[in-house]
């Protein structure tokens, strides 16, 4: 694993990991560097909003993804490949915990979800710290159905680390309904992914 800017764990906070391994083929094209009607590019937007709200971050990218990662160079935003990206979403959630794994919790961003709102990553984020050795989930809800990203405090640990596939962390979710935390906000973007260049336009 390639680390970034000399990344030092901590315990008392906890960090956002970017999910920025996936191909995005249906988008047919580079969807993460694609321009929103805003003019800024989709990284960009949900970049700009993480590094707002944590002082942990790392944006998890394909080995093969050169562009992504002169951009996110560039713009000193802190960077990490996922050797095995191609084996699921799970090898990135691993890398994402393997740079801080000793963080209150992981709260796991999904690349192209640029309009979700700097305050519900904020929210969320107290949630976690406040959470304390109870094993908590959070995930957002707006008008009673929920969305991303969703946050893992530090009891799941050993449970992420087991994950494979491409399903993220759903299973640890269904395993461990007790735990979750269901946080009510106002805020659509919670829900909307570019997947299409129409996407684009949505938030």
């Amino acid at each position: 694993m390639k680390r970034k800017n000399g990344l030092i764990p901590t315990i008392s906070s906890s960090a956002a990991v970017v999910l920025a391994a996936g191909k995005g083929s249906r988008f047919g094209g580079d969807k993460l560097m694609a321009i929103l009607p805003t003019g800024a590019r989709v990284i960009d937007a949900v970049m700009e909003k993480v590094t707002r709200v944590f002082d942990n971050y790392i944006c998890v990218v394909r080995k093969d993804d050169r562009a992504l990662q002169s951009h996110l160079q560039e713009k000193q935003w802190k960077w990490v490949i996922a050797e095995m990206a191609d084996e699921g979403m799970s090898r990135s959630l691993i890398v994402g915990v393997d740079v801080f794994p000793n963080a209150a919790g992981w709260l796991f961003v999904l690349a192209d979800m640029p309009f979700v709102l700097s305050s519900t990553l904020a929210t969320l984020k107290d949630s976690l710290e406040s959470s304390g050795d109870i094993p908590r989930i959070v995930i957002p809800q707006c008008y009673g159905r929920a969305g991303n990203p969703v946050g893992l405090s530090q009891c799941f640990e050993a449970e992420l680390r087991r994950l494979s596939g491409d399903v993220g962390a759903r299973s640890i979710v269904q395993r461990n309904a007790e735990a979750k935390l269901i946080i009510d906000v106002e805020d659509e973007g919670i829900f909307h992914d570019i997947d299409v260049p129409s996407d684009l336009t949505k938030g």
